[in-house]
């Protein structure tokens, strides 16, 4: 597969100088791993990046089940801190040490996984967070219900991301 992805960039580039962004545009991803990555861009505000994987990919529910899903596990883990009044620390040594033992049983995952969504979390308002979930909920049954496309439904979704 790698070999594969570099034969397409050379193809591509051509001899010119490759630049990085034009690159990760071409470079096949996992279905998993990009939908990681839009996620976190609307979690940072970047809602175009929303719209572009819509636009290129047309996975309109996977997005919007998978946004939402993360939604509420960051919902989950700002009240397990907030129950356990659990401080975050934003190093991962002692994070390991003396954090994780206490929530492990509560947010399953590999260690740095949790620390990365934690450190997430923590970044983002309650009240937004319960906001885009409702928001997430509503895109789904106007979709089912006949409502909205799914494609002015979940646009409308990710701009809520921006707000």
């Amino acid at each position: 597969k790698k070999k594969n992805e570099v034969e397409k960039l050379k193809s591509f580039f051509a001899g010119e100088k490759i630049e990085i962004e034009k690159a990760e545009k071409i470079i096949s991803k996992s279905h998993e791993y990009k939908i990681y990555e839009v996620i976190s861009a609307l979690m940072g505000g970047n809602i175009r990046e929303g719209y572009d994987y819509l636009d290129t990919t047309g996975n309109y529910m996977l997005l919007l089940y998978s946004a939402v899903r993360e939604l509420q596990i960051l919902s989950k883990i700002k009240v397990i801190l907030e129950e356990k009044n659990i401080k975050f620390i934003n190093n991962y040594n002692l994070y390991s040490k003396e954090i994780y033992p206490e929530i492990k049983s509560e947010i399953p995952g590999h260690p740095f996984a949790v620390f990365k969504k934690i450190e997430q979390a923590v970044k983002m308002d309650e009240e937004k967070l319960i906001t885009l979930i409702k928001m997430g909920v509503d895109a789904e049954l106007r979709i089912k219900k006949g409502v909205m496309d799914e494609d002015s439904a979940i646009k409308l979704f990710i701009a809520g991301f921006g707000k």
